[in-house]
């Protein structure tokens, strides 16, 4: 959207955090100047400022060049996860829940039947060491009660597997 913006009204963000390193807090904001002096200002009043380090560090990372070649490498690496994921839960799920197929991201957004609540499955989840996001956290209202949000960048391949069969396991014990 910011590049058809133009009036000024457009703000974007973004942050290194999911494509350089988990750790690395720097982000950036592109705006028309007065917004971003206000924003500064309202950043400043806030926190003082992120780590210089921090910042010294991916300032030399970008000049370097260096994203580009992260950025195609990791993009395969998440794309093969993705496959995996989507692979094992057509493989375990039952025929009653449904997934997305993103083109890209991070995560897959799986919804149950109407009947059942991914808060209850939650502890259940758990238990056989498999966490979510439970969809209503991402409802003002909490009223998707029966989706939840599951995650592939960081888990092994093997993780992935184990841990979509044994969340296949959770929801068919509960069904």
């Amino acid at each position: 959207m910011k590049s058809m913006d133009t009036t000024g009204q457009v703000l974007y963000f973004g942050s290194f955090s999911k494509t350089v390193a988990p750790g690395f807090r720097v982000g950036y904001s592109i705006a028309e100047e007065p917004i971003l002096s206000k924003m500064i200002i309202g950043k400043q009043s806030c926190d003082l400022h992120i780590s210089i380090f921090s910042q010294m560090v991916m300032a030399e990372y970008l000049k370097r060049g260096l994203m580009p070649g992260h950025l195609k490498q990791i993009n395969a690496e998440y794309a093969s996860k993705r496959e995996l994921m989507l692979k094992t839960l057509g493989e375990t799920m039952p025929k009653s829940v449904t997934w997305t197929h993103p083109e890209g991201g991070l995560f897959l957004w799986v919804e149950l039947p109407e009947y059942m609540s991914t808060n209850d499955l939650f502890i259940k989840a758990l238990e056989k060491k498999v966490a979510y996001v439970a969809g209503d956290s991402f409802y003002a209202a909490g009223e998707l009660h029966n989706a939840m949000r599951i995650n592939f960048s960081n888990a092994t391949p093997e993780n992935i597997v184990r841990g979509v069969r044994a969340l296949a396991d959770v929801i068919r014990e509960n069904m």
